[in-house]
């Protein structure tokens, strides 16, 4: 035979099988998808559209979802577990029509993912008893995420790294769980779905560097409290532990933490109330309690000068602020003028600068009224010429009067003709320190208002 017309033979033989393909395939997809057509998630080339419908019918039965996360091997979730369930009211048929059988070969070379619109349906509590089971969220294994942190190293600042930990936030993995039902998902990075919860602050976080900057501003600060010959350092260590950093790196000074340092300053130093040990003119040494003469720091407004001036990291000695103040910061804090009066002996000594300026007899209160001198430091509280001492029953002119304990003070008394003894016994005043017109003028001349008063017995 010809070999011309067997080349026509065999390319007619060729086209008619071409032909008969093209028939048969235009044929089949007349009732079913193109191949490599993808639709809810489903391969479903080659099937007819009741074969999809009934495969997405069941399959929330065969669904399962692989999740990964840190430290724990690959876990999975099954939809049969909680009765997940996918249905759709779109026509496939319809759908199906909309792939021209004819026009086949063109699907070879194009995406064939078609979309169409799944309801989805589950058993909440199961899901959640499912997700609840996980070993992400084994209390043992699991590690709680930690800020990076401002810390002293006992010189200044720095910053130690946070922790990420591997925490789950529990309602994070449901929504990302239920969002993989509805985007047909099979497999879920935890972490990539920002599942874990994860430190507010980083070592690379500009709030605390600024955090870190400040405090060791604070903490170079140099203020030195003076107490006479004494010193009180407030050392870098003890700043460091006033100073707070919240969640959002903002910096705070713990106010009732200085408090509480300036409290303690107050009751290491003050005097105002204390028992002192006081040297008497006659040589002996007496305890004496009570009264309202010495000094005490004023917690709240040194807190507060405190407080700025670590703001400020300043560099400086001061003297706390005192609300009651007496002349020296000494132990016993009575200075060179003062007037001792001895209750035992009935007798005073007046002191200015060192000197003595006047001494002599007294009658204090009358021990048998129980109108007794108070023993204790006080402080003259003002004095005034010519004054008239009102009480019960009596009242009485004097020409100097030097009140130190409320009504209780230092007078002339010209009605006595004899001062000291035991006179106080019986016949003593009415709390008052009862003088001589010519010593209680002496004292009256020259002393000044918070001066010491020390009545002891």
């Amino acid at each position: 035979m010809d070999k011309k017309v067997i080349g026509l033979i065999a390319k007619a033989v060729i086209c008619t099988t071409v032909a008969s393909i093209y028939a048969g395939a235009s044929l089949f997809f007349r009732d079913s998808f193109y191949f490599g057509t993808e639709l809810a998630g489903l391969k479903v080339g080659g099937y007819t559209a009741d074969a999809v419908q009934y495969a997405i019918s069941h399959k929330g039965e065969e669904y399962e979802i692989s999740l990964y996360g840190k430290g724990v091997d690959k876990q999975k979730l099954y939809g049969k577990d909680f009765g997940l369930q996918y249905s759709t009211d779109e026509d496939l048929h319809q759908l199906k029509r909309e792939q021209n059988a004819w026009v086949w070969p063109l699907a070879l070379f194009k995406d064939n993912k078609l979309e169409i619109e799944e309801q989805v349906s589950y058993d909440e509590k199961a899901l959640q008893k499912a997700i609840e089971t996980l070993p992400y969220f084994d209390a043992s294994k699991v590690i709680e995420p930690v800020n990076a942190q401002v810390t002293f190293n006992g010189e200044a600042y720095e910053i130690t790294p946070e922790v990420e930990g591997n925490k789950l936030n529990e309602e994070a993995v449901k929504e990302t769980v239920i969002n993989a039902f509805h985007n047909n998902e099979r497999v879920i990075s935890l972490e990539d779905s920002n599942c874990y919860e994860k430190p507010t602050l980083t070592q690379d976080s500009k709030e605390l560097m600024d955090a870190k900057d400040l405090m060791n501003k604070y903490v170079n600060t140099k203020v030195t409290y003076l107490f006479g010959s004494q010193q009180e350092v407030v050392t870098p260590q003890i700043i460091s532990e006033w100073l707070e950093v919240n969640d959002e790196g903002q910096v705070n000074i713990n106010e009732k933490k200085v408090r509480g340092y300036i409290k303690e300053l107050d009751n290491k130093y003050s005097t105002l109330g204390k028992t002192r040990t006081f040297k008497t003119s006659y040589g002996a040494m007496a305890t004496v309690s009570g009264g309202d003469y010495g000094w005490q720091i004023s917690v709240s407004k040194e807190s507060e000068a405190l407080i700025e001036a670590i703001k400020n990291g300043e560099e400086i000695n001061r003297e706390p602020i005192s609300t009651i103040n007496s002349q020296s910061y000494t132990e016993t804090d009575i200075g060179d003028s003062y007037v001792e009066i001895s209750l035992t002996k009935q007798y005073l000594w007046y002191y200015k600068d060192g000197k003595l300026v006047t001494k002599g007899d007294v009658v204090t209160g009358d021990q048998s009224r129980n109108r007794i001198t108070p023993p204790g430091v006080y402080k003259l509280d003002y004095k005034q010429r010519n004054a008239t001492l009102n009480g019960p029953n009596y009242s009485t002119p004097v020409s100097f009067w030097m009140p130190f304990n409320g009504d209780i003070g230092i007078h002339d008394a010209v009605w006595r003709s004899q001062f000291g003894g035991s006179i106080y016994i019986n016949n003593g005043s009415h709390g008052c320190v009862n003088a001589p017109y010519n010593m209680a003028k002496a004292i009256f001349s020259s002393i000044d208002e918070s001066v010491p008063i020390i009545c002891y017995y």
